[in-house]
């Protein structure tokens, strides 16, 4: 009914794509079914119970074939070692910030390059706080080109990472100096682009003081590093990285949860990730 109160009409469409799965599969992958979760495919689905079932089913068989909450550190160092994508503080509104720079790319491996942003988008998922479900992207195109460009293939497998298997987990996206080669790879990509996912689309592209003045509406800019714009004299560390990513997954297996952990817990700054509780 339209007289009735949001929140309760929340709570009846949750309860109604709760009833869409039996016991066992609620059992299998109890972090998938909490409030928060599927709020969220709810949401990315416009409040459609049959199409946010159909979108959980697919993620429940990413997960299984997948495997996202069995990547570790050790399976995703080496991607690291020359910072073309790392987790590091957060927005104003307290959003995990992801920073992509393409042009510290590599190993040119398009299977480890899509096993290092889920690794990297649960280690985003993870920092947020009890209040805070979305992240921050910032993508850094100096220096963008044929040789660092990603292939089509993994551009679209992306897409379905940040759209289907991380539904409303985006909050926005900017592009910082696009160049042409970007926008012909965005002309083939841009129709399989989500309405929700494109209204998160921040383009960069006027002159530095403009960029800035833009970044400085989401972002500290003293603690944002000088090469996205920003005042902080900070630079990736790649020991320093795999240090506290070794130290969170310590604290993970310490939980029991090294698979995937549904329990947030404050004190020690780990928090739910999207994986799949097994």
């Amino acid at each position: 009914s339209p007289n009735l109160p949001e929140t309760i009409i929340c709570d009846l469409a949750q309860a109604a794509l709760l009833a869409k799965f039996s016991q066992d599969e609620r059992e299998k992958y109890p972090s998938l079914f909490e409030p928060t979760s599927l709020d969220r495919y709810l949401t990315a689905r416009n409040g459609n119970v049959d199409k946010a079932e159909e979108m959980m089913r697919k993620t429940i068989k990413w997960y299984d074939d997948y495997r996202p909450h069995e990547i570790f550190w050790k399976d995703v160092a080496k991607e690291h070692e020359t910072g073309k994508l790392y987790v590091r503080g957060t927005d104003k509104s307290g959003h995990p910030v992801i920073v992509m720079r393409p042009r510290h790319e590599n190993t040119h491996d398009p299977v480890g390059n899509l096993k290092n942003l889920v690794y990297n988008m649960q280690v985003a998922v993870r920092q947020m706080s009890n209040t805070i479900h979305q992240l921050a992207i910032i993508v850094d195109y100096k220096g963008y080109s044929l040789k660092n460009a990603p292939p089509m293939k993994t551009s679209m497998a992306v897409l379905d990472v940040l759209q289907n298997q991380f539904p409303e987990r985006l909050f926005r996206i900017f592009m910082l100096n696009p160049p042409m080669l970007f926008w012909m790879s965005f002309k083939v990509i841009s129709p399989f682009i989500d309405p929700k996912t494109r209204e998160k689309l921040v383009f960069l592209k006027g002159n530095e003081k403009q960029n800035k003045e833009t970044l400085a509406e989401s972002f500290d800019l003293d603690f944002l590093e000088q090469n996205l714009l920003g005042n902080a004299d900070w630079t990736y560390n790649h020991e320093e990285y795999a240090t506290s990513r070794l130290a969170e997954e310590a604290v993970l297996q310490q939980q029991g949860t090294a698979k995937v952990s549904s329990t947030c817990t404050a004190n020690n700054a780990v928090a739910c990730d999207d994986s799949p509780q097994q």
